[in-house]
């Protein structure tokens, strides 16, 4: 039996206190801040999902906001930047999501990325890779490293 990892682990630098601010309003969010909630029919994920939409303009799919944000946040002291990580299992999506989020709130001109390095525990043929994702106000750019070896070995056989 094997087990399979993605990681990655990209730093933020804010531009003021109220991004810090907001961002960690998201980030660290606590449902029991929201008394409103208390005797709602909705479960967790549910719950997390709609403060998320109605507070933040956020849109987290109910299941995925279960385990929201799916992965490590570390502020540092003076909440100058953030550091957003996962060692073995990160909502890369989720992390996409916020930060364009974020960037919109602010009308920023910044960008957020990730690189993303998929492992595996043993040394299994097509379980390594990885991706990457530019992620602006206004755009999206992903990419993965199979999607790319796939168009180059399309490529090679039609020159071949």
């Amino acid at each position: 039996m094997a087990n399979n990892y993605t990681s990655w682990s990209e730093q933020f630098s804010f531009n003021s206190k109220d991004e810090a601010n907001w961002l960690k309003s998201v980030l660290c969010l606590n449902i029991s801040d929201y008394p409103e909630y208390d005797n709602s029919d909705l479960d967790e994920g549910e719950i997390i999902s709609k403060i998320l939409l109605e507070k933040f303009g956020i849109n987290i799919d109910p299941y995925d906001a279960e385990n929201f944000p799916g992965f490590g946040v570390e502020f540092s002291d003076d909440d100058s930047d953030v550091v957003l990580y996962q060692e073995e299992y990160g909502n890369v999506e989720a992390a996409v999501i916020v930060m364009q989020a974020f960037l919109k709130k602010f009308e920023s001109t910044d960008y957020f990325k990730i690189e993303w390095a998929d492992t595996c525990s043993r040394p299994r043929a097509g379980e390594f890779g990885g991706g990457a994702v530019f992620v602006t106000a206004n755009n999206v750019e992903w990419m993965s490293t199979s999607n790319w070896v796939e168009n180059m070995r399309k490529k090679h056989l039609e020159n071949k």
